[in-house]
């Protein structure tokens, strides 16, 4: 009995487990995001389109490219990669976008949202949500 527990927990293990291509990320962040909120800061506080008067897109293409656009207008355009945190760097937290050659942001996806969030302890988390 011993013996056919552990077979069927070694074969668990074995099949139960999914590898993932850090490409994965990537495409399901290839598309078109407009932003519902951000909110931190030392002082903590939270902006929307409502109270900015702004309203904010940003693109993912599946070539690499990130770009920012404000109220129809191009901000930024950069080469960005994503790639996954060794859980001991920073434990629950493997998705990651770097962009501009340094910056990153933690990123994950629910459904047809996304979390941003900065790395720092007091930085922004922005949410945004995908454009159909």
């Amino acid at each position: 009995m011993k013996k056919m527990v552990l077979f069927f927990i070694v074969i668990l293990a074995t099949f139960g487990c999914e590898k993932q291509n850090q490409n994965e990320y990537s495409y399901s962040l290839t598309g078109e995001w407009a932003w519902i909120s951000s909110c931190g800061g030392i002082s903590y506080h939270c902006s929307t389109p409502e109270s900015s008067n702004h309203n904010i897109k940003i693109i993912f293409t599946a070539d690499s490219l990130f770009s920012t656009y404000q109220d129809g207008v191009l901000i930024q355009s950069t080469k960005y990669q994503t790639y996954i945190l060794p859980p001991a760097d920073m434990p629950g937290t493997p998705n990651v976008i770097k962009y501009n050659s340094s910056n990153q942001l933690k990123f994950s996806i629910v459904h047809d949202t996304l979390f941003l969030n900065d790395f720092c302890c007091d930085g922004f988390n922005s949410i945004y949500k995908r454009i159909k």
